[in-house]
């Protein structure tokens, strides 16, 4: 059986409002497979996981030396002076 997560540990780890975790359970996109029993809701770890790894798969590239000095500078700025 899979590790269950509660809306208090998903506070904890997304530095999160008890609300708003809800209501990303209730919305049923972020954490599809959690469930409500009598005295709460669960969310598997899976799911979690799932969403760790899309949100770090859509983050851009962070920016190196080398790739600032590709682009080419900005006129705007220079077409102030």
């Amino acid at each position: 059986m899979s590790k269950l997560l509660t809306v208090k540990n998903l506070c904890d780890l997304f530095q999160r409002d008890e609300d708003t975790i809800r209501r990303w359970i209730k919305d049923g996109d972020v954490f599809p497979n959690a469930f409500k029993v009598k005295d709460g809701w669960y969310v598997p770890v899976s799911d979690v996981k799932k969403l760790m790894k899309k949100n770090s798969d859509d983050a851009p590239a962070e920016e190196t030396d080398q790739t600032r000095r590709q682009r080419p500078p900005s006129r705007f700025v220079t077409g102030w002076k």
